[in-house]
């Protein structure tokens, strides 16, 4: 994800469509990603304005800023579909769970989802999509470089945005 990233609105449009992404899947089927780190998020440029999404019925769109993101590895996701619950039991895995943290903060975020889920990776617990919004986040800035006046003109960019309900 890093190196398909030119500028913050690519980024600001990365975050956002992975948000609704999430958001839609966490929805419909109570989807939670549980490895969410940039290397699962796939970036492709495009020549689309914007995207859209429904969500509890209500219609929402963005700005793409050139790029698509698509969200791969489902390997440690869980979801409820039909009643049926589909997860990958954790609770035995040591080697994921103890791995350094200052090695990536990606490491740290499994040991806070186990905790969330008191080791029980049968629960729908959404909030661990948010620990990974949260690492994602981190890492757009922290770990992508910016042009210093572009970031100024951003801020300015969203001062004008409003509060649309409809607009994401």
């Amino acid at each position: 994800m890093k190196k398909k990233l030119n500028t913050i609105f690519q980024s600001l449009s990365a975050l956002k469509q992975t948000i609704s992404g999430l958001a839609v899947a966490e929805h419909t089927l109570m989807f939670e990603h549980r490895d969410l780190h940039w290397g699962n998020i796939l970036v492709q440029k495009i020549e689309t304005k914007s995207f859209s999404f429904t969500l509890n019925g209500a219609d929402y769109s963005s700005e793409t800023s050139g790029i698509s993101t698509r969200i791969i590895d489902f390997t440690l996701s869980r979801m409820t579909k039909g009643g049926i619950s589909l997860y990958q039991e954790l609770s035995n895995d040591e080697e994921l769970f103890n791995a350094d943290s200052s090695m990536d903060y990606q490491f740290e975020i499994y040991r806070m989802m186990r905790d969330e889920l008191g080791n029980d990776w049968s629960l729908f617990q959404p909030r661990t999509n948010v620990l990974w919004i949260h690492y994602l986040i981190d890492k757009l800035i922290n770990q992508v470089h910016y042009n210093r006046s572009e970031a100024k003109s951003t801020v300015s960019r969203f001062k004008q945005c409003g509060n649309s309900r409809k607009q994401f």
